[in-house]
């Protein structure tokens, strides 16, 4: 048998050169069966399939049968001599790479999957129940032939999409059975079905972009319990769909027909994908956007993302908060502020969220909280040891850096936010607290400008607090920040629904 199996590995890539060489491997293989039933079954097949014959599809199904009976058990070796045959046999038609009709309408796949032979496997297969005794077998059959040919599996995929009337399912839902023939096989293999369905999409891509495009919505509407969130097979997507391909799930997404993501498995999608090509991570931020995805699904991703390494991704993350509906909460807050203080990703961020007024008053109100809270807990100063912990310094880097940005270009937003209430009260309690010596030696000009406009607020804005605004002002361009100043811009706000 090994000898058998090295020269079909070699034999079968050639055979499509030369049909006698064909003939050769096949006739040493039907020789080998030791059941006569078997080997004539084989030869009639053989003959039909190369004669295109329309009495193929009935031999195969007399073959397949016989299979069930003649062969003792799955692990009989017989039963890999068939699949070697079947190999054989079905090497033209495996080779063709065209499997889908230029008609793609259900009764006209449903026709080409009727009047080829080689479907007759998938067919009786979904006829059989788990407990049937000859079902374990061509489960077995399947997956040997599936070793040399990997296209079986998304041909199953195709089959069971397009091959499959409502008499199929033998009184069950007839999508549970189909995904259950399939997660049958992937189980014989060992495999995952989330995992071989990215292999699946995978080479049927590179074999058949048509019959790729035919199966994805299928996938993403039957399949969603193994599917959805999946990074595995949202990266074959998002590599391979065409403008065409896009559009079409982008609309399906926004009827709701197919759904591509959920919350529990969102963060780790969005971090997986960080390591794709750009233009695959675009594609993903589309559907993402397409589904309306609820901002607060991407907090738990941010302390992740890196302006510098991540463009694509913090930009779009800054595009879900620009459709936040509500305040911010403590979660997105404690988020942000957890980002190294060179990321202006937070500085960014806070623009974002000022574009309400009564937000900055709640940013203001929850950093207050969040430093008292860090100063109980013992969380004070940056430390090398503890890279992206939270703490009461790593709020004050990221305020400066908000500071140096935009304060002293007069932005309005930015200055009714350090002249609250609870902002300056967290400064008072900073500068008060023993522990926090360091920080307001460190940060003097930001701690300087929050008591001129506390000084400004009151009424005390004399000449001495002009001359202190200016020096500050004039002292930013010396800051090692990396935050760059931006100029003011007017922003045209529209009336819209979606605001």
């Amino acid at each position: 048998m090994d000898d058998m199996d090295g020269s079909l590995m070699i034999d079968t890539k050639e055979s499509s050169s030369s049909s006698s060489e064909e003939v050769g491997i096949l006739e040493r293989y039907t020789a080998a069966l030791s059941d006569d039933n078997l080997r004539e079954l084989t030869n009639e097949l053989d003959e039909a399939v190369r004669n295109n014959d329309g009495s193929a599809v009935e031999i195969f199904n007399k073959l397949l049968y016989a299979v069930c009976e003649k062969i003792a058990s799955a692990e009989d070796e017989q039963l890999e001599l068939v699949a070697h045959c079947l190999l054989v046999i079905f090497q033209p038609f495996f080779s063709k790479h065209q499997f889908v009709p230029k008609d793609t309408s259900d009764d006209s796949v449903s026709e080409t999957l009727s009047n080829t032979p080689f479907y007759a496997l998938f067919r009786i297969l979904s006829l059989m129940s788990d407990e049937e005794r000859g079902n374990h077998k061509l489960l077995v059959l399947l997956v040997q032939m599936h070793e040399k040919k990997p296209c079986l599996s998304y041909l199953m995929l195709y089959f069971l999409k397009g091959g499959r009337t409502a008499d199929d399912g033998g009184g069950m839902n007839i999508d549970d059975d189909s995904v259950r023939l399939y997660s049958s096989f992937c189980k014989q293999r060992e495999e995952s079905v989330e995992d071989q369905l990215a292999l699946d999409l995978e080479t049927c891509e590179t074999d058949d972009h048509r019959l790729f495009v035919y199966l994805v919505p299928y996938i993403f509407d039957k399949f969603d319990t193994h599917v959805i969130g999946s990074p595995a097979v949202l990266k074959v997507v998002c590599s391979h769909v065409d403008r065409t391909q896009l559009l079409a799930l982008t609309c399906s997404v926004f009827r709701e027909t197919i759904t591509m993501f959920r919350r529990d498995s969102f963060p780790q999608l969005i971090v997986a994908s960080l390591e794709w090509e750009p233009l695959d991570q675009l594609t993903l931020w589309r559907f993402i956007h397409s589904d309306n995805i609820p901002a607060d699904w991407i907090f738990p991703v941010i302390p992740k993302l890196s302006s510098s390494k991540h463009p694509e991704a913090v930009a779009n993350a800054l595009l879900m908060l620009r459709r936040m509906s509500r305040d911010p909460t403590m979660n997105l807050i404690k988020m942000m502020f957890s980002k190294p203080a060179k990321d202006t990703f937070t500085v960014n961020a806070l623009m974002i969220i000022f574009d309400e007024d009564d937000a900055i008053h709640r940013t203001a109100t929850l950093l207050l909280n969040l430093v008292k809270r860090l100063t109980k807990s013992g969380s004070l100063l940056i430390s090398k040891n503890q890279k992206g912990a939270l703490c009461v310094e790593l709020v004050i880097a990221h305020i400066e850096n908000l500071r140096q940005a935009y304060l002293a270009k007069g932005t309005k937003k930015v200055e009714t936010f350090f002249s609250h209430a609870d902002l300056r009260e967290m400064f008072v309690e900073i500068k008060n607290e023993h522990s926090l010596e360091q920080i307001p030696k460190k940060y003097t000009e930001l701690f300087t400008t929050v008591e001129i406009m506390e000084d400004e607020r009151k009424g005390r804005g004399g000449r001495k607090t002009a001359r202190r605004r200016a020096a500050v002002t004039n002292n930013n361009g010396d800051s090692d920040s990396d935050v760059p100043a931006v100029k003011k811009k007017r922003r045209v706000k529209e009336e819209s629904d979606s605001d």
